[in-house]
């Protein structure tokens, strides 16, 4: 027989199924529409043409209100999927809530029938979901078509397999040997034009001003940051410690409560200064030892702008045995503070002598700075915010790279330890090298905005604007959620998930964050400085199994924890971002090491033979970190 043909055969097993339906539980996809004309009768040559009858517009309400009437449904667009070359990016996963909440166009691999009757979403990102994890088998690495994920033993959570049926695969941005933060590219997405002619009308428009005093950050802008704030400016030195997150942390750590019995100072408020004197400016830099009670300050070193000369420098003996020097780091050794004998309240009256109420303080990511002499400033100027990192918010940029960039230096360079006296000087000269060249400068025109903010401006479907929110770790309102209706500080996964589904009830789109699992396996790390271009090296591939196994079941419990607990009708989509990164973090780390021996002139004989950087550590580079970039996104409708 025909049918059984061996060339009909391997064509109906090369043929891929429908595409799966996302409903919850998943239920077949609905049959793709015929083609017009696609029937060999519709092509001759008749000249008659039926003409429909124009409809009322009692007739389109009814339509229109039949349609909405529909419940809503989500399906993958086989067609699409099937002749892609690629797996869907993550900007993709981005744009289907811009569709649904804003103004963004319906994406081409998701189909959304009746979006407007979806009223909620919820987006996890969840690092350390894998195809194994879920009991599947690798897709191809050019495939974009969703792989099916049904219930079985092999699934680690099997929670996923209850309430998906597929998983799609998707690809991080980045370059051949980096890949680019994936939660940036979720939660930034391009302006319209008209936002760029507007702003390019704002920029012609901004005045060029010498004056400092326009860089000064405003107490909006310096709690958003983790900023201390005076008592007079309205916050209290009694301030709401959720507000207190670092922005320097990854993790941040819990915050301190910021008050005069546990050492906190602040300056005196100042008066108005006399006609055409100008405020004094002084840049300082601290560096930190790792004490029982986590980092604390080792030494403090101020610069005045107008003199260049040091003003202060002075080691901190903390209170508290030292179990870490940080010296590779700060700088500082055992023997340097054996013999002294200031301690905290010394440093910080040195300081008030010599600063007042109208003094700038300068320096770069100036909150950890204060926060280590536990001291409240009403007038800073960060360089961390008056230089923008090439890629935009939420990154900062490092100060190692703004004084290689715009002053042509190197700094933090020795091996044993960072200069305190250099950092300062290098926030004097990049402050100097603003005001002279104008507020543009070291600013990187991105056309990119948040995308809460896009939410909140937009006329999406339902009504004006759209409110969102952000559970995360650490303290999103100084970062990634600054733009957002709400943001909750959380410190586990459990305070994350109990965030997720209090927002889910009152907010339309929901964005949360469950990193136990990536911690358990590894992948994940604390950071210097958000956004640097320099990867920070990551812990060793060996991992505790026990600890692992812990992390996937409680990753279960929660991710079936939020499907229960959300309102009907919710999207609820996740996102694991990317695969493992850990062999491209560490290849990228040893050849971050090179370049710093080959920019420092060394020869490669006075270099270490396993600090080398060969060619084939290049091509595996490109390798891992194309491997890294894979991820799985999931998408049901809660019903």
């Amino acid at each position: 027989m025909i049918a059984n043909s061996p060339t009909n055969a391997a064509l109906n097993r090369k043929r891929k199924p429908s595409p799966p339906s996302l409903s919850n539980p998943p239920s077949p996809s609905p049959p793709e529409p015929a083609l017009k004309n696609s029937s060999p009768e519709s092509n001759n040559q008749s000249t008659w043409a039926k003409v429909e009858r124009r409809k009322s517009k009692k007739q389109k309400k009814t339509e229109a209100k039949v349609q909405n009437d529909k419940p809503p449904s989500l399906s993958f667009a086989g067609a699409e999927l099937r002749k892609r070359k690629a797996p869907i990016s993550v900007e993709e996963v981005r744009d289907v809530f811009l569709h649904l909440f804003a103004d963004g166009a319906p994406t081409k691999f998701l189909v959304v029938e009746n979006p407007r009757s979806i009223l909620r979403a919820v987006l996890l990102l969840i690092p350390g979901v894998t195809p194994a994890s879920v009991g599947a088998s690798d897709p191809p690495v050019s495939s974009a078509y969703p792989i099916g994920i049904s219930a079985g033993d092999k699934s680690k959570i099997p929670a996923i397999n209850a309430c998906y049926s597929h998983a799609c695969p998707t690809r991080a941005t980045g370059e051949s040997t980096k890949m680019h933060s994936v939660l940036a590219t979720i939660l930034q997405s391009p302006i319209s034009g008209e936002q760029k002619r507007k702003r390019l009308l704002e920029r012609q428009q901004q005045k060029f001003s010498n004056d400092p005093s326009m860089y000064i950050l405003d107490t909006p802008t310096m709690l958003d940051n983790g900023y201390p704030i005076p008592s007079y400016l309205g916050q209290g030195l009694e301030l709401d410690p959720e507000s207190l997150g670092s922005t320097n942390a990854w993790p941040a750590p819990a915050p301190v409560s910021q008050t005069r019995d546990n050492g906190w100072v602040e300056t005196p408020a100042g008066s108005a200064l006399p006609a055409g004197q100008a405020p004094k400016i002084v840049a300082i830099d601290c560096e930190m030892c790792e004490t029982e009670d986590g980092k604390v300050l080792a030494r403090v070193c101020a610069v005045d702008y107008n003199t260049e000369k040091v003003v202060y420098d002075q080691l901190v003996l903390p209170d508290k045995p030292v179990t870490d020097y940080l010296t590779q780091f700060s700088g500082i050794t055992a023997e340097q503070l054996a013999p002294v004998t200031h301690k905290l309240a010394d440093a910080q009256a040195g300081l008030l002598e010599i600063i007042d109420g109208n003094t700038i303080l300068l320096g770069h990511s100036l909150e950890n700075d204060l926060r280590a002499l536990k001291l409240a400033h009403p007038r800073c100027i960060d360089t961390s915010i008056i230089y923008k990192h090439p890629r935009g918010a939420p990154y900062k940029p490092g100060l190692k790279w703004l004084a290689q960039k715009w002053l042509n230096r190197d700094i933090q360079v020795r091996v044993g330890g960072h200069d305190p006296e250099e950092d300062a000087r290098a926030c004097l000269d990049l402050l100097k090298k603003k005001l002279k060249e104008g507020p543009d400068f070291g600013v990187f025109k991105q056309d990119v905005e948040s995308i809460f903010e896009r939410l909140t401006k937009s006329n999406g479907r339902h009504g004006k604007g759209a409110t969102s929110a952000v559970i995360d770790h650490g303290n999103p309102r100084a970062w990634h959620g600054a733009k957002a209706t709400s943001a909750v500080a959380c410190q586990s996964d459990d305070q994350v998930v109990t965030g997720v589904l209090e927002a889910a009830q009152n907010h339309d789109f929901v964005f949360g964050r469950l990193l136990g699992l990536s911690q358990a396996l590894g992948w994940t790390a604390p950071r210097t400085q958000p956004g640097s271009d320099t990867p920070a090296a990551l812990p060793p591939p060996e991992v505790d199994p026990s600890a692992v196994e812990d992390a996937y079941a409680a990753i279960n419990g929660h991710i079936s924890t939020i499907h229960k607990g959300l309102p009907a009708g919710t999207v609820l989509c996740i996102m694991s971002g990317n695969d493992d990164p850990r062999i491209m973090s560490g290849l990228n780390a040893k050849k971050a090491r090179w370049d710093g021996y080959m920019r420092e002139r060394k020869k490669p004989e006075d270099v270490p033979q396993s600090e080398w950087w060969t060619m084939e550590e290049g091509r595996l580079l490109e390798d891992v970190t194309e491997r890294a970039k894979r991820g799985l996104a999931f998408f049901c409708l809660v019903r």
